[in-house]
């Protein structure tokens, strides 16, 4: 969650020095996480461009409620010490507020007894998936992927384009009485644009691995690539409307 102040409002990749815009921005991010990004091989280069761009990062953090009105979001951020968990609330105002609200699997899911009893996807209903074969844990005839699915991996684009193979290859062996043999990796892509023209592409697996494909194999993948920018801005979004969602991709 990141928390825009003062007039003027850009994205990290709109606002450039040679435009000299940057410093009519205040720009604050808030996160409920416990750093900045899980994979530990993308991680640096996010911390050292928040640092050069003046952007503070809050980690730990959750919001707890927003009044429009006043235009102030309200904060609580959990410590733990000697004593247990210390809980402290505090306000902030802002001009441009970018929020991203908890999220969950649909009430359908939740209800139909489909979703993990314990551990840390029970409280959001995700799909009760083994995270290898994509096939429900209880209920065998069942294949769950995507957004639904109850395993420890980003929901993307490429994650999804990813499990559609593992999950069609073991629907039919299923089908067929077979065992379900084929198994997804937890392989997920984040391409992060950073500046016009630069993009940090981030893949993993789910050992929070890098896992770059060819071509980026051949590239240092822990700093912004034009490649991946091209990627980003020319190829991902004409493959996901007529390949992916028309299922050839």
């Amino acid at each position: 969650m990141a928390v825009h102040l003062k007039r003027y409002v850009c994205s990290l990749s709109t606002i450039r020095e040679n435009k000299k815009t940057r410093k009519n921005v205040n720009l604050r991010f808030y996160t409920a996480g416990k750093k900045l990004y899980e994979v530990p091989y993308y991680t640096d280069r996010l911390v050292s461009i928040y640092k050069e761009r003046n952007i503070p990062v809050h980690i730990d953090i959750r919001v707890k409620g927003i009044d429009s009105l006043t235009k102030q979001v309200y904060f609580e951020r959990t410590e733990v010490n000697e004593h247990g968990n210390v809980v402290t609330t505090f306000k902030e105002d802002y001009d441009f507020l970018h929020f991203t609200p908890p999220m969950s699997a649909p009430d359908f899911v939740r209800n139909a007894g489909l979703s993990w009893s314990e551990g840390e996807l029970a409280r959001e209903g995700w799909v009760m998936t083994n995270q290898e074969t994509l096939v429900h844990e209880k209920y065998p005839n069942i294949i769950s992927l995507g957004d639904c699915a109850g395993i420890p991996t980003s929901k993307t684009s490429a994650a999804i384009r990813a499990q559609v193979p593992v999950a069609a290859r073991n629907l039919i062996a299923l089908m067929e009485g077979k065992q379900p043999v084929k198994k997804y990796n937890g392989y997920a892509a984040c391409p992060i644009i950073t500046e016009y023209g630069r993009v940090l592409l981030c893949e993993f697996d789910y050992n929070k691995e890098p896992t770059p494909t060819f071509p980026f194999s051949m590239l240092n993948m822990k700093k912004e690539q034009r490649s991946a920018w091209l990627l980003k801005t020319h190829i991902l979004k004409p493959l996901y409307f007529n390949g992916m969602l028309k299922g050839y991709a």
